[in-house]
C-alpha cells in the first residue's frame, strides 16, 4: 500500500507519542500492506493499542492539530483529513473481551484482538518510519468478529473478506500447486480460500474458532436477516459478483481449510 503524507505524518505522530506502547495497525489499511487493495481507497488508519480504557485520551489530546470526533468515540481527525480510529485493547481488556464506551454505552467484542499484538509484522510505511501490521489472516479475523457486533454497518467487511477470497495467495505463489491442494481436488479459483482458511484456523483458540463459524453459519443461511450471503455476493471481486453459489463454493473450501489443522490442536 502507498500511504499518503498525511497518513504517514499521523502514523509517526502515534510512533513519537507511544514510543514504548504497542500499537498496530489493523484494517483496510493494514491489508493493502499485504494485498493489492487500491480498489479498496480509504484515508481511514485503524489501529489498535495495548492501553485500558482509563488511559484514554492516552495523550491523544496533545498533538498538534489532532481533535476528537464529537461522532464518535473512537475516532480522531488528524491533519490532512487523516481520520484515524483508536481501540484500546490493553490487557485487561483483552482479558474481559469486551469494551463498553462511557459515552455511548455501545459494547464491542475484542475477540481476536490477541491476535493482533501476537501476529503483528514490522512493515516499513516509510523509508524513516517501521510499523507493527496485523497480517491477512488476523484482520479476516477481526472483520469477522466486527461484523457480527454490528452486522447492518459493516457492509465493507463483507466486501473486504470477499475480495480476500480470491486474492490472499497470488496466482504465481508456489502454495497453490503443494501437494496438498493437489490431493484435496481443489479448482484453481477457489485455492486462495482454502490456503487462508488453513492460515486462520492455525492461529484459532477455541473462542474464536465459535465466532468464525457462527460467522459461516450466517453467510450459508438465506434466510439471515441481515442479508449476509446476498451482500457479500454483491461485494465481490467483479469475476463472481452478485454469484451466491461462487461465494458459496469458497466458502465451502474455507471451512475446509479451517478444519485441516484440527487435529494438530490450535493454540489457546
Amino acid at each position: 500500500m502507498t500511504f499518503t503524507p498525511g497518513q504517514i505524518a499521523a502514523l509517526r505522530k502515534l510512533r513519537e507519542l507511544w514510543p514504548d506502547r504497542p500499537f498496530v495497525l489493523v484494517g483496510a489499511s493494514a491489508l493493502g500492506c499485504f494485498l493489492d487493495f487500491r480498489w479498496r481507497a480509504t484515508n481511514d488508519i485503524d489501529i489498535s493499542v495495548s492501553i485500558e480504557l482509563d488511559e484514554l485520551p492516552a495523550g491523544l489530546d496533545r498533538l498538534p492539530g489532532w481533535s476528537a470526533d464529537p461522532r464518535s468515540e473512537h475516532r480522531w481527525l488528524a491533519p490532512e483529513n487523516v481520520k484515524v480510529d483508536i481501540l484500546p485493547a490493553g490487557p485487561k481488556l483483552r482479558c474481559a473481551g469486551t469494551l463498553r464506551w462511557p459515552r455511548s454505552g455501545n459494547e464491542m467484542s475484542l475477540l481476536g484482538q490477541r491476535l493482533a499484538f501476537e501476529q503483528a509484522r514490522e512493515v516499513q510505511v516509510a523509508s524513516d518510519l517501521t510499523i507493527r501490521v496485523a497480517p491477512v489472516p488476523v484482520v479476516c479475523v477481526l472483520k469477522i468478529v466486527a461484523y457480527q457486533d454490528q452486522p447492518q454497518a459493516r457492509t465493507r467487511d463483507l466486501e473486504d473478506l470477499a475480495h480476500i477470497f480470491d486474492e490472499y495467495v497470488p496466482a504465481d505463489d508456489p502454495r497453490r500447486y503443494s501437494d496438498e491442494v493437489h490431493e484435496a481436488g481443489l479448482d484453481f479459483d477457489v485455492v486462495s480460500a482454502y490456503l487462508l482458511g488453513r492460515d486462520i484456523g492455525a492461529l484459532l483458540n477455541s473462542e474464536e474458532r465459535a465466532a468464525v463459524a457462527s460467522f459461516i453459519a450466517k453467510v450459508r443461511d438465506e434466510s439471515d436477516p441481515h442479508g449476509t450471503q446476498a451482500r457479500m455476493a454483491n461485494g465481490a471481486p467483479v469475476s463472481w459478483r452478485r454469484d451466491p453459489e461462487a461465494l458459496l463454493a469458497r466458502l465451502e473450501v474455507f471451512e475446509l481449510g479451517l478444519g485441516s489443522l484440527a487435529s494438530v490442536g490450535a493454540p489457546r
